[in-house]
């Protein structure tokens, strides 16, 4: 760790009027342009695992490897109960106060803007204002057409199974002794547009590209703004493309940096730069009621 990085622990969580000169909670008070960065780690107090790293599994399969067309090709019934476990996990769970925090910084923030890549939703059921929200890896709660050329979409925020067959069992089907109902391709949702391909989840698989309306409307925003106050990189390890370069692009436009996570990574902080560890759920949203002049009561109710 540069020896001039601020590590914010949560015993050095309040500061005095001196202190907040200086301090990530004056930063972002008496920035303009903000850019934010949102990772798993976001959700991960509203109960939603957060499927990052080599080695974690669904069932007995890497959860990586169920999230690539050559998965859906292979076994779409699987990949559809993959998807549409982690889409009903994602209706029941709540956003939490980090998400809170964020779509409060975007209210109060006329050129606040933030890349986002959970597919839960819950940055949206927050109140996030949709135009400062660039959720870059899809939606759970979208299906899209798995046939090439074909631009159907449709919202699904019902907590009922996308089509009958993909009834869940009771228990927690990422054990893989929780027996799996026996689902037919046919049962699954064909596209009512062509007719002829499946209906998929509306997400981003490995492999593929993002979704460029957002990728220009984040482009937009960079090129709009004269430079960048403050980014805050919240709850992900950034190395995905294009996070790490969203990074480095925040600090040819001047920003100071802030990292919001539990674990540190050296390779991607610079000396000046702020990290909090912790959880964000509680550490993000006690630093924005610091910052916008809001009761410390209010820090979990954002």
């Amino acid at each position: 760790m540069p020896s001039d990085t601020t590590n914010l622990n949560d015993n050095s969580m309040s500061w005095s009027t001196e202190d907040r000169k200086s301090s990530l909670g004056q930063c972002i008070a008496s920035s303009q342009h903000i850019l934010a960065l949102l990772g798993a780690g976001l959700s991960a107090s509203s109960g939603l695992q957060t499927f990052t790293g080599n080695g974690t599994l669904w069932r007995t399969y890497q959860t990586k490897s169920m999230a690539t067309k050559s998965a859906f090709a292979w076994n779409p019934v699987l990949v559809w109960q993959f998807y549409e476990d982690r889409r009903q996990k994602a209706i029941a769970a709540p956003p939490n106060p980090g998400h809170f925090a964020l779509a409060k910084l975007a209210e109060s923030k006329e050129h606040f803007f933030a890349i986002s890549q959970n597919i839960d939703g819950l940055s949206e059921r927050a109140g996030h204002d949709l135009s400062k929200l660039a959720p870059i890896h899809g939606s759970l709660l979208t299906t899209t057409c798995a046939q090439p050329g074909c631009s159907f979409v449709s919202w699904n925020g019902s907590a009922l199974p996308t089509v009958p067959a993909l009834s869940l069992p009771p228990g927690d089907i990422t054990d893989a002794a929780v027996e799996l109902p026996d689902v037919r391709i046919d049962d699954l949702p064909l596209c009512p547009k062509c007719k002829y391909g499946l209906q998929r989840p509306g997400v981003v698989w490995f492999g593929e590209q993002l979704p460029q309306e957002h990728l220009t409307r984040t482009d937009e925003w960079l090129e709009s703004v004269p430079s960048v106050d403050l980014l805050l990189v919240v709850g992900t390890s950034a190395r995905v493309f294009p996070a790490a370069e969203y990074i480095h692009r925040a600090r040819a436009k001047g920003a100071s940096v802030a990292f919001f996570n539990l674990e540190q990574d050296d390779d991607l902080i610079e000396a000046g730069d702020w990290f909090v560890p912790g959880d964000v759920a509680t550490t993000l949203p006690r630093i924005v009621a610091e910052a916008l002049d809001l009761p410390q009561a209010a820090a979990n109710t954002l």
